[in-house]
């Protein structure tokens, strides 16, 4: 039976569609086969968690904390620094008012022990200034007030303003200085205050013993 020229031609249509269907890729076929994303590398800029924007993160292991100053060499850090600037401002203050109490003092006594507290004073001064830094030291506003004092007393007044001034200031220097002989790094410096103590200890036993004796 032959068969109808209106099938043969649907059917070479349905072939042809067919054809062209093989021909084409779904769109999930694409996607598929299209390259993963890459991901994204991380930037060796980029500050370490915890860094504030625009500081540079330190190296823990070439860091050791030990904070020096400008002026600091190996072995002689901040806070051995910060002693013998602290020391150095207390010897000066001492140094200056004992030098006018040598001369204006009333009382023998009292101006041999003022020339003695300034001489060991200024000779331990010396000493503590390659510690101390290039900067100027100042005296504190305290010790000027004291100073000040001192200078406006006369007679047995001013004696006893500056041996009072002399207990309590070589009270807190000892303490100052038996503190340090345990926290200070730097071995020449640890050797100075050893060496320094015992002096320290000299002036505050003489000063007691001459307020006792001016009371």
């Amino acid at each position: 039976m032959p068969i109808p020229h209106r099938t043969i031609a649907l059917f070479a249509l349905a072939i042809a569609l067919g054809g062209c269907r093989d021909d084409m890729q779904p769109d999930d076929a694409v996607a598929s086969t299209a390259p993963p994303p890459q991901a994204s590398m991380p930037r060796t800029d980029a500050p370490a968690p915890g860094t504030a924007p625009g500081t540079i993160p330190v190296n823990d292991a070439a860091h050791d904390g030990t904070t020096m100053s400008g002026d600091a060499t190996a072995g002689n850090p901040a806070t051995d620094r910060d002693f013998a600037r602290t020391a150095l401002a207390s010897g000066l203050a001492e140094v200056q008012v004992s030098r006018h109490v040598e001369q204006q003092s009333p009382t023998a006594d009292v101006r041999a022990l003022a020339k003695r507290i300034a001489d060991d004073h200024g000779a331990l001064n010396e000493k503590l200034r390659s510690f101390a830094g290039s900067e100027a030291v100042d005296i504190d506003a305290s010790s000027k007030a004291m100073d000040a004092l001192i200078r406006s007393s006369q007679g047995a007044d001013l004696d006893r303003a500056y041996l009072q001034h002399m207990a309590e200031g070589h009270a807190r220097s000892i303490a100052r200085y038996e503190a340090a002989e345990a926290s200070v790094r730097d071995e020449a410096l640890r050797t100075l205050v050893k060496t320094a103590l015992p002096k320290l200890r000299e002036h505050a036993r003489a000063v007691d013993a001459q307020l006792s004796r001016s009371k």
